[in-house]
């Protein structure tokens, strides 16, 4: 299983920042997620 791990990751490719880092230097994303999560704990399906 490590090696189909292995492969699976090689093909992805090393990530070079955390999504904590994504979302605080993109505003539109951590609005999107906001909102997601508002719209989740709100019990709406939001808009697709």
């Amino acid at each position: 299983m490590k090696l189909m791990e292995k492969n699976i990751f090689s093909l992805i490719g090393e990530q070079k920042t955390t999504v904590a880092e994504d979302v605080e230097n993109d505003p539109v994303l951590k609005q999107k997620l906001l909102q997601a999560k508002k719209d989740i704990l709100d019990g709406n399906e939001g808009e697709l």
